[in-house]
């Protein structure tokens, strides 16, 4: 089951749910719908490469608690 899937069966607000672990909306529903593309190249992408496995890292631990 992708976290996606997981969302999605259990009725959770992405919007909610990145509010709730202060974290960017945007790069949260882009990295629970596999949107993200990113590398480490510039300060700014890699600011958000680690704010999106942040969130993948969060994501997980929910799904797998």
């Amino acid at each position: 089951m992708s976290v996606r899937e997981y969302f999605d069966r259990n009725c959770i607000s992405i919007r909610a749910w990145a509010k709730k672990h202060e974290l960017n909306e945007r790069v949260a529903y882009m990295v629970i719908n596999k949107e993200f593309i990113g590398s480490d190249k510039s300060y700014a992408k890699g600011k958000k490469v680690r704010m999106a496995k942040n969130v993948e890292q969060i994501a997980l631990e929910t799904l797998f608690g």
